[in-house]
């Protein structure tokens, strides 16, 4: 596990710096497969799979019916939901509120990270939004489609961003001759997540890249953080 040390903005002077892990990668579930049979598996990869596939089935159908689910100390999840309620007698509205999904590491793996990782120092790039996965709720898709008029969101880490600074915000680039077009309707500007609604005017039939753009904090500079894969409308 690589970081870097970078000015701490939150002290007052001094000599005081930060350590910003530096993400080498993100991984998916054929990854996870895939490190399951270099660590020596005697399951087939087709079994692992089926295995695997089912697991996150079961745990929808759980978090759907309103349970905690502790993934064997990996990760808590728990539902949850957004957004204001007009008294108490209001009812949940898909207008005004939305379902959302809460999470956090699990004590057996932050427990083997602190006693297995060895943490190195390098110089590293200045913090910039990460970006990881684009989620279309139109297709139900991740990393693959834009469905124009409908809402999408993106995870990651550092994305809010100021959405006065005309060159700050969420950018779809048209892989074919790079025009842009910047987000207006953002419903949420978070660090770790930002929901929107996707243009309705985005011509069907395209590809496009996803470009976060923001200063971090304490800098002037504008960073850019890139989801890996290219999307289709």
């Amino acid at each position: 596990m690589k970081y870097a040390l970078f000015p701490n903005p939150l002290t007052n002077g001094g000599n005081q710096y930060r350590a910003i892990t530096q993400i080498s990668g993100s991984k998916d579930l054929e990854a996870v497969i895939d490190r399951m049979i270099l660590l020596g598996s005697t399951i087939t990869e087709a079994d692992i799979r089926a295995v695997l596939t089912e697991a996150i089935r079961a745990v929808e159908s759980l978090l759907i019916d309103g349970n905690r689910v502790n993934m064997g100390g990996l990760v808590q999840l728990w539902p949850g939901i957004t957004g204001s309620f007009d008294g108490k007698n209001d009812a949940f509205d898909s207008a005004r509120h939305r379902v959302s999904l809460h999470a956090s590491a699990g004590r057996r793996l932050l427990k083997t990270m602190r006693e297995k990782s060895d943490p190195a120092r390098i110089d590293g790039m200045p913090p910039a939004p990460l970006v990881f996965d684009f989620i279309d709720d139109g297709s139900g898709t991740l990393n693959q489609q834009i469905t124009p008029g409908d809402i999408g969101s993106i995870v990651g880490s550092k994305l809010k961003f100021n959405p006065d600074s005309p060159d700050e915000g969420l950018f779809f680039i048209n892989t074919a001759d790079n025009s842009e077009t910047r987000l207006a309707q953002i419903k949420r500007n978070l660090p770790k997540e930002l929901i929107f609604r996707i243009p309705p005017d985005l011509p069907l039939g395209q590809t496009y890249r996803i470009e976060v753009r923001a200063r971090m904090r304490g800098s002037d500079q504008l960073r850019t953080g890139e989801l890996e894969a290219v999307l289709t409308t």
